[in-house]
């Protein structure tokens, strides 16, 4: 720096003067440079702690609330008198729904420096929250008085608190955010609430004009793409929607609430697997999560990961007993990982919590099913059969669609050997299918069997058969139907079909080991058949036949005898055993072919 004599002093004549001048010119020098070091180090100060606090603000918009608390905790101890602190910590607080800190700390503001409209904007913030619309608004303009309504960031906040508090005001909204477009054009707040009015009233294209003008302006703005993503999948744009929620990882991939976005997308999208892993990411950066754990777990449900499925759900059971959603979900996966005592349990308690038109189809099932699954006796209840086969009759009641659970029903009565009902059910099932399988038709064809309804039995066979004409099963309980309608085998009603199961079974060399209990019978039935024939040698090859596949076997070695003119002790006088009904109870409730 170069020193020159003011003129004034340059026509000093004594020396001593000049010196006495100079020494005071250069103290009023130093006097003026210290000031402007101080203030320089003052606003590098200032400027560090608004960088900081800057920091702490986009910790609240990637949903990091508690490292953003401890940044504000930490500058408030710094900085105990800066009033705009406690309204950040305040707006911190709000995005966690701890109100009651919120306003305390807006509060606390205002009594530091009264002049800092911002706190008064964070108590009309929480007086909407609570639907005090008139003290809200008087609170908010105590704040636009202050700032002579010419501050944007004051009329971003009130109309952010209208745009996002429980009492919404639109209108009011829009125009504020008018008023600070005016006095900011480049502000990409603003164009980005201005954004989120629109959407609001339903105007996805002026929504994404401004995000995309926010963008514009501040081209690394991650906030600007997700919402215009959003805005995409709401308009069923599944590329564009994509492309933004990429465009905002790519910027910023710890960005918490994309992640969110994303997985409700791939939801929509049918993508159940990739909803899941976007969810957990978002849980895994968020520290905002409540209702976002109980949709995690119902898109571990859906993806069929029952185990961590429940552990999501206890987690939050843990801090909320009585979630009736949470209740609801423990009890289906229960169900599906073998848990049918907690399953039960959960399902009761979610029917105690549950308002009466919230209560769905899909409710009756799951308690229907655990409770035809548990052992009745560990829960202290009776006839769990009977409840559980009420209740999915009133799941089928409410959605005809469930025509499955009519299988699962049917199962409940088979167990209790009340196979009349059992066969009840097929009939229902088969009735509602648009095309019954044969296994609906074996299934029937069995119940039907053991209710000692041999007509039916033998028609459900037939059906069998008519489906699926090289099954060899088909033919063989068709007998076994046939044999009981003619006891005495005088008419010989299932020689045909033994004769066509033995066709098929014979030629089943990779099932031939398998086969030889059902070979045995047949056989058998036809030695008898040609014995009441009076066809010898015929009735002595089957006999043989079955002295072939078991050789063991008494009653085929007493049938030679006797053919043979020896001692005709052990000839079956009836039907040989195997034959008769209780041969049919060795039957798969599943066809192959």
């Amino acid at each position: 720096m170069h020193w020159r004599i003011p003129s004034n002093l340059q026509n000093l004549n004594t020396p001593m003067k000049i010196i006495k001048n100079v020494k005071l010119l250069f103290r009023a020098k130093l006097s003026i440079i210290g000031s402007l070091f101080y203030a320089a180090f003052l606003f590098q100060a200032n400027s560090t702690q608004a960088q900081t606090a800057a920091e702490g603000m986009r910790l609240v918009e990637v949903e990091q609330t508690g490292k953003a608390l401890q940044v504000f905790n930490k500058l408030i101890s710094s900085s105990p008198n800066d009033a705009r602190l406690y309204y950040n910590r305040g707006y911190a607080y709000l995005q966690r729904d701890q109100s009651d800190s919120a306003l305390a700390d807006f509060n606390k503001g205002i009594s530091v420096n009264p002049k800092e409209a911002l706190n008064y904007v964070g108590k009309g913030y929480v007086m909407l929250n609570q639907n005090k619309v008139q003290e809200a608004a008087a609170s908010f303009d105590q704040a636009m008085s202050m700032t002579k309504n010419k501050n944007a960031e004051v009329l971003n906040a009130i109309a952010e608190a209208y745009l996002n508090a429980e009492s919404k005001d639109i209108v009011k909204a829009k125009q504020l955010l008018e008023r600070s477009k005016t006095l900011d054009k480049t502000n990409p707040q603003t164009l980005l609430l201005l954004g989120d009015a629109y959407l609001l009233e339903n105007n996805g294209g002026q929504a994404v004009t401004n995000y995309e003008n926010a963008a514009a302006i501040n081209k690394n703005l991650p906030k600007a793409y997700l919402k215009i993503g959003r805005v995409f999948v709401r308009g069923r744009n599944v590329q564009a929607s994509e492309e933004n929620f990429n465009k905002v990882i790519s910027l910023d991939p710890n960005y918490a609430p994309v992640y969110k976005d994303l997985g409700e997308f791939y939801y929509m999208t049918g993508r159940v697997d990739k909803a899941q892993q976007a969810y957990a990411k978002y849980l895994e950066l968020s520290e905002i999560k409540g209702a976002s754990q109980e949709r995690y777990a119902a898109f571990l449900f859906l993806s069929k990961d029952f185990p961590k499925a429940i552990s999501v759900i206890n987690e939050v059971l843990q801090k909320k007993p009585d979630d009736v959603i949470m209740n609801r979900l423990l009890g289906y996966s229960s169900f599906e990982v073998g848990d049918f005592g907690t399953g039960v349990k959960s399902m009761q308690k979610y029917f105690t919590l549950a308002k009466p038109d919230k209560i769905v189809s899909t409710d009756y099932e799951y308690l229907g099913k655990n409770l035809i699954s548990v052992n009745c006796d560990s829960l202290a209840l009776k006839d769990c059969d009977s409840l559980g086969v009420m209740n999915l009759h009133k799941a089928i009641d409410m959605d005809s669609t469930k025509t499955d659970l009519h299988q699962f029903i049917a199962d409940a009565f088979k167990k209790e050997k009340r196979y009349a009902d059992a066969a009840k059910e097929y009939t229902i099932l088969i009735g509602k299918k648009d095309k019954p399988n044969p296994n609906d038709y074996f299934n029937l064809g069995l119940m039907s069997y053991q209710a000692e309804k041999f007509v039916d039995a033998d028609s459900a066979f037939s059906k069998v058969i008519q489906l699926t004409p090289n099954f060899y099963a088909g033919y063989l309980y068709k007998a076994k139907a046939e044999t009981q309608l003619d006891p005495d085998t005088e008419k010989g009603l299932a020689r045909p079909s033994y004769e066509k199961a033995i066709e098929l079974m014979e030629a089943d060399e990779a099932n031939k080991e398998k086969n030889k209990k059902n070979l045995v019978e047949a056989y058998s039935y036809l030695g008898y058949y040609y014995v009441v024939k009076n066809d010898k040698a015929k009735s002595m090859e089957y006999w043989k036949k079955v002295l072939s596949v078991e050789p063991t076997n008494t009653k085929a070695q007493a049938a030679i005898d006797a053919l043979n003119g020896k001692t005709p002790k052990g000839t079956p006088k009836t039907a040989p055993k195997g034959t008769t009904k209780g041969a049919a109870k060795t039957g798969t409730s599943k066809t192959t072919k």
